[in-house]
């Protein structure tokens, strides 16, 4: 296991520029690179409140990755569940605008966008979400997110959650048909 509260590299929560794919199932992005590992971590003790500087940090990483994968240098697939489509945070424009940017995301090459639909009932990984990183230099990690800190994990744990991830994508709508769900939601649930 790795500790995410150990230094990280320059982009922090972010795999290193390259052509290799990320994958994983994500209610929101978010991926990481420790230098060191460790086996124990001091943030999985409690959910703390994060300081401004962290707060900080956190928005600077995801522009920055967001950067990278506009720009082609990083490969996105995600797999998320059709409710995160429905629950509006931040209001209905908020919303539009989120299910907007998806949109125009998913026309990029190196991105793929798939959606498993309430028909498809109970799936793995149904409680959590995770990040398969594969990165140029160094073992792929897997990324967990927590309710009392975040996990990163190699070895078997990729290879548990690669077969879950194909299990997943193979339960999800196609990436054509998840765009024409979430342009439906974006037009139905919300309106202002």
């Amino acid at each position: 296991m790795l500790c995410p509260t150990t230094r990280l590299y320059p982009l922090c929560r972010c795999a290193e520029p390259s052509h290799e794919p990320s994958y994983g199932t994500r209610k929101r992005s978010r991926a990481a690179r420790p230098e060191t590992p460790t086996s124990t971590c001091p943030r999985r003790s409690g959910a703390r409140k994060p300081t401004p500087e962290a707060v900080q940090q956190n928005v600077t990483v995801r522009m920055e990755r967001q950067k990278l994968v506009t720009e082609g240098r990083l490969r996105l697939v995600a797999v998320m569940d059709e409710a995160v489509l429905h629950r509006q945070i931040g209001g209905a424009e908020v919303m539009r605008e989120q299910l907007t940017a998806m949109l125009e995301l998913a026309k990029l090459r190196n991105v793929t966008i798939q959606v498993i639909p309430f028909k498809e009932g109970a799936y793995a990984s149904m409680l959590s979400s995770f990040a398969i990183l594969n990165l140029p230099a160094g073992p792929n990690v897997v990324y967990i997110e927590g309710l009392t800190g975040d996990l990163y994990a190699e070895g078997d744990e990729v290879q548990r959650c690669l077969t879950v991830l194909n299990e997943l994508r193979a339960s999800a709508l196609s990436p054509s048909a998840s765009l024409e769900m979430i342009k439906q939601i974006r037009g139905t649930d919300h309106q202002q």
